[in-house]
């Protein structure tokens, strides 16, 4: 059965055996397993839900091929279309669906591979550790259709991302009654790499800002565009989909849409709001389609697509010769962050303007880099603060000075 992974757009309905919704008759239909409908509707009325039993065959269904239609139905390329109904139900974002989709394809792919089933009632703990060892010892690329594959083995932060989506996906298989046991619960999922945050110094961020030329329309939106990034840490997807009716500039304030379509309000200082004042009321281009009110606009008046915003950061960090550091919109959010901390900013209060859900995400921003932990702990070190004799090496801390032998 031919896959369809394009949106159902607007209108409503439920799954089945396709949308029936208000809207255009040629919009593409989504086919999710029958049983799937079934228990979405009976969800939906409010009824009781149970764990759904795998249909039985009877023999003359399994000479005419009743065995394989059911057995398709509890197949994961049938089922991950029923994980995207459900994830557009909860406003996940295109971003998570993606992951997850894309995950759940890897483990399909490694199944069928190895001649094992892809029916999810067939794949339990040992399966799953199967892949996460297949998915460790892989190469970068290996099988992609233009780029080809590396020597080196996938990072353990995209072993991670690949498992937590699987994991994900049986999570709801589990929640929703379509399997009874969900393997995770005796899997762990592999750690991921913990790096040192690499951030701009303040030397750089000056470097790269002044090399742009503002006198130009296209220097002036991406002064724009670097100085609210760094002024507020809003991510890439974040100032790609700011529209002129989220910021106020009157008051300096964003009306931010994160991760979950969850909004929030961030402000921003005196230096952005005179870069976005004029580069809104000179230098803004005419948008291509009325629907375009984004903020920031390519030269042809579209959206900026994620690698356009990628490339512009590229550019202006090249042009001011910053390199030894990841040129990318992420690490301006790092860097406002890290900045944000050693000027006496609260976490907690970085924590909402980031939009993280939880303070672990903000915590590691305290351990900020090797360079910092070392000047605080010259300030702070309690061996450097003992007053011992001459026989003691090393630098003693700030504003003491080195006690006289007798």
């Amino acid at each position: 059965m031919e896959r369809r992974d394009r949106e159902r757009g607007a209108g409503s309905g439920g799954p089945g055996g396709g949308w029936d919704g208000g809207g255009d008759a040629a919009r593409p239909r989504m086919r999710v397993p029958r049983f799937v409908a079934e228990w979405y509707h009976e969800a939906q009325a409010g009824g009781e839900v149970t764990v759904l039993e795998r249909p039985r065959v009877t023999a003359g269904e399994e000479q005419g091929g009743g065995a394989a239609a059911v057995a398709s139905a509890y197949d994961l390329s049938r089922l991950v279309d029923g994980y995207k109904l459900a994830a557009r139900a909860r406003n996940l974002s295109p971003n998570t669906i993606d992951i997850v989709v894309r995950s759940v394809g890897f483990l399909r792919d490694f199944l069928a591979g190895q001649g094992l089933s892809t029916d999810v009632w067939h794949i339990g703990k040992g399966e799953i550790i199967a892949f996460i060892l297949d998915l460790q010892e892989r190469h970068r690329y290996a099988g992609h259709p233009l780029t080809p594959a590396q020597d080196r083995n996938l990072s353990a932060n995209a072993v991670n991302g690949y498992v937590r989506g699987v994991s994900a996906f049986f999570t709801w298989l589990a929640t929703s009654r379509i399997i009874e046991v969900n393997p995770f619960d005796e899997v762990p999922i592999p750690r991921g790499e913990q790096k040192v945050i690499q951030v701009f110094s303040k030397e750089q961020l000056e470097q790269m800002l002044d090399a742009i030329e503002t006198s130009t329309a296209t220097g002036q939106r991406d002064h724009a565009m670097l100085l609210l990034l760094i002024d507020t840490g809003i991510r890439s997807g974040e100032l790609r989909d700011l529209r002129l009716g989220d910021v106020d500039l009157e008051q300096r304030f964003l009306t931010v849409t994160g991760k979950g379509r969850v909004q929030r309000m961030v402000p921003f200082a005196h230096r952005a709001q005179d870069a976005l004042w004029r580069y809104i009321n000179f230098n803004r281009p005419e948008p291509a389609l009325p629907r375009y009110d984004h903020v920031f606009l390519t030269e042809a008046g579209c959206p900026f697509s994620k690698d356009g915003l990628l490339r512009i950061v590229r550019k202006r960090g090249q042009k001011a010769g910053i390199s030894g550091i990841r040129l990318s919109p992420h690490t301006f959010r790092h860097t406002m962050s890290v900045m944000y901390l050693k000027s006496g900013g609260p976490s907690q209060t970085l924590q909402g303007l980031l939009g993280h859900a939880s303070a672990a995400s903000t915590k590691r921003y305290v351990n900020m880099s090797g360079v910092d932990m070392a000047e605080i702990h010259e300030r702070c070190s309690p061996a450097d603060s003992l007053d011992l004799k001459s026989h003691s090496t090393g630098a003693k801390r700030r504003g003491r000075q080195p006690r006289r032998e007798q």
